[in-house]
């Protein structure tokens, strides 16, 4: 009928998680540190680093699940005759310029999360901090 230590244990696991998911919050009145719409690096980090890699090389723990590999974003630059192609990156970043990688619509594009992320006025805010994380990390 009514397992009595499943149902402690189900509410010792609620109480973890719930605990877990406090502890990564601000507290009250307070902004949250690096992760705002200007940190580049933060942004990459948490959208982009799980295919792309922490080093931007292709290599995240995702890339291996991937029908295409991710691109080396360190080579952007060096692949378009040393020009950042911004215009085109910010295409590909709000999904208007899907990548085969990327998958369908259906799959995450950041720009839309992005958008949805607190005021929408910083989706532009979002994606010029990623774009100009990665023209900073560009292969000299």
């Amino acid at each position: 009928m009514f397992d009595m230590n499943r149902y402690v244990a189900s509410l010792y696991l609620l109480m973890a998680i719930l605990l877990a998911v406090a502890a990564t919050l601000p507290a009250a009145g307070q902004a949250p540190a690096a992760k705002g719409a200007s940190n580049g690096q933060a942004l990459y980090e948490d959208y982009c680093a799980s295919c792309h890699g922490r080093d931007a090389k292709g290599d995240g723990p995702a890339a291996r699940a991937l029908k295409t590999p991710p691109i080396d974003l360190t080579l952007i630059s060096k692949n378009h005759a040393g020009n950042f192609p911004e215009a085109d990156i910010r295409k590909v970043i709000t999904g208007q310029d899907m990548m085969p990688s990327h998958g369908t619509e259906a799959m995450p594009v950041w720009g839309k999360i992005f958008a949805k992320m607190g005021d929408p006025k910083t989706l532009n805010q979002r994606v010029d901090a990623v774009i100009a994380y990665l023209r900073q990390i560009q292969a000299k």
